[in-house]
């Protein structure tokens, strides 16, 4: 799945070195206990990536589907679904973030789609209920 989407020039684009990306996230682990990474299925079928990590004090989520996959609002409902295990799982998170590129009109889309709300230039984010 990583190297597919590593493999994709708009995925890459956006989401830059996968394999570096979750390399970074095992190290931080060490640090602080909500870095993870994980392959997503539909129908027990990979179709994308989805992450969350700590950085500069903000909990990030990065994700990709593949293209094959895409406009089928999988993007919105894999974000949706997460984010809210996120807060389940983790009470010391109050606020999810996804950065987006201003040029990636289709993961504003889906962040709108998945209830984030654009905060400034490319920040998105999600608050706890």
């Amino acid at each position: 799945m990583v190297i597919e989407l590593e493999n994709d020039s708009y995925a890459k684009n956006y989401l830059g070195n996968l394999s570096y990306h979750i390399e970074r996230i095992n190290q931080r682990k060490e640090n602080n206990r909500c870095n993870h990474a994980y392959i997503a299925y539909y129908d027990d079928v990979p179709v994308g990536f989805i992450s969350i990590y700590l950085e500069q004090e903000m909990y990030q989520i990065s994700y990709g589907i593949v293209p094959e996959k895409r406009g089928e609002y999988l993007g919105a409902l894999l974000l949706q679904e997460f984010s809210e295990e996120m807060f389940e799982e983790y009470p010391e998170i109050n606020t999810l973030t996804l950065l987006i590129n201003n040029l990636n009109t289709g993961s504003k889309k889906t962040a709108n789609l998945a209830g984030y709300n654009h905060i400034s230039g490319a920040s998105h984010t999600m608050k706890r209920m």
